[in-house]
């Protein structure tokens, strides 16, 4: 019985691969379901965010074990096998075990120390469970690496300052318009990360917002849960919605672009810059939307450049980070 470790990360592969082969809720559960009926795979846990796709498997036989797991990634990411196989990595036993310490400490991070990977793991990690795929070798496993990465955040500095993909996103709005007061800001899905950069502005100061989604129930529990008013719109009034906005993110599954340069007149109805703030994998907004006066486009890899400095500061913490994850491992 041996772990075996197969993924892509923002490291080794480009955002458009990322793309492809992301698992989103449904894709996901029918993933575990797919590979808990492989023979000669024990156990099954994928962990898909926007930065990174691994999956976890216990299996008698890793080289065979590999060998599925990359033909699972071809077959469902429609990439061709010479393009794939260079961008992934593979990990055994306690090699692999050391890669998800990492990962959920938050050294393995496009943002260095990043509190949501720490969600996101968990999450797998239920899922798995749920689909029946995660027993007694990988319970354990997650167990203890979730446990070290909630130690790491406690007893050392690696979260401090703008440790997510949320609070850099705030950051990078703040740039163009400081004074959140009397922005309009939009919300395209209910995602963790779209959640947790809406409720960043609303501390900031933001007090005009709007939620776009296409289940009205999902957004109205967000709505509500928020500390100013929120307007709540269906996904067919989107259009409508971002003509206004100053701040628009998006963090929806849609699996095509629901903004591109056609969205022009859209996009430039006011002198003031507007700002779009794309969390999605695969993307929301077309690359192409940069190229418009006036408008401002990060997404997930453009955001890596924005948090050079904390990065550094957070380098001091890593050999703090190191003796924890070390102490795990060994437990």
């Amino acid at each position: 019985m041996q772990l075996v470790l197969l993924g892509v990360n923002y490291k080794t592969a480009s955002l458009e691969q990322r793309e492809k082969l992301a698992f989103k809720s449904v894709a996901l559960t029918e993933a575990l379901q797919t590979l808990g009926n492989v023979p000669g795979l024990q156990e099954v846990v994928v962990l898909s965010t926007c930065n990174r796709t691994e999956l976890y498997a216990i299996a008698n036989e890793p080289m065979a074990a590999r060998a599925t797991l990359m033909g699972f990634l071809a077959e469902n990411s429609d990439l061709p096998f010479g393009d794939l196989e260079p961008a992934t990595y593979t990990y055994y036993n306690n090699f692999a075990a050391r890669h998800l310490f990492e990962v959920t400490a938050g050294i393995d991070s496009m943002v260095l120390g990043e509190n949501e990977i720490l969600k996101q793991v968990k999450d797998a990690w239920i899922a798995a469970r749920e689909a029946g795929t995660s027993d007694a070798v990988l319970n354990g496993l997650f167990k203890f690496a979730i446990h070290s990465g909630k130690r790491v955040r406690t007893e050392t500095a690696i979260n401090q300052g703008a440790s997510s993909m949320s609070s850099v996103a705030l950051e990078l709005v703040r740039r163009h318009i400081p004074d959140l007061t009397s922005a309009e800001i939009l919300l395209v899905g209910t995602g963790q990360i779209g959640q947790s950069t809406l409720k960043n502005l609303v501390d900031a100061g933001a007090q005009s917002l709007t939620i776009v989604n296409r289940t009205l129930e999902k957004a109205q529990v967000l709505a509500d849960s928020l500390t100013v008013p929120a307007q709540v719109l269906p996904a067919e009034q989107l259009e409508n919605a971002v003509q206004t906005a100053d701040v628009s993110i998006f963090c929806t599954a849609a699996d095509r672009y629901l903004l591109d340069p056609s969205h022009a007149d859209l996009l430039q109805q006011r002198s003031q810059p507007v700002v779009l703030v794309d969390l999605a994998v695969p993307r929301n907004i077309s690359p192409d939307v940069a190229a418009l006066p006036n408008v401002h486009l990060y997404d997930v890899d453009s955001i890596q450049a924005a948090v050079a400095h904390t990065q550094k500061q957070r380098q001091a913490s890593l050999a703090h980070v190191e003796t924890i994850l070390a102490d795990e491992m060994a437990r």
